[in-house]
């Protein structure tokens, strides 16, 4: 099995505000900032390129959004690709803040 076919492993750096996605040695990644008001702003996503093209980036916002839900937080989306990704999901728009709009 190559590397990009192990399992993900997620892991939640609340210090650091980063969510990762590891497979093997390759690691993808989405930074935020969090307020003390349950808002959430996501500020970038980046893979390393052996992660690229092969969904992991895909399933690390679904963990993301995932836990933005549990938690109870409202969704700022800053990063470009987070907003590419909610415009081709918008059953995702439920954990946006009110007034956001994805131009």
């Amino acid at each position: 099995m190559s590397e990009t076919e192990q399992e993900i492993h997620f892991e939640h750096d609340t210090e650091g505000e980063q969510f990762d996605a590891i497979v093997g040695k390759y690691r993808a990644y989405i930074r935020y900032r969090a307020n003390r008001e349950g808002k959430i702003f996501l500020t970038h996503t980046e893979a390393d390129p052996e992660l690229q093209g092969k969904g992991v980036v895909e399933k690390l916002v679904q963990y993301v959004f995932n836990y933005i839900e549990e938690q109870g937080m409202r969704l700022i989306p800053v990063c470009p690709y987070i907003k590419t990704y909610l415009k081709r999901h918008p059953e995702y728009m439920r954990i946006v803040a009110s007034g956001i709009q994805l131009s």
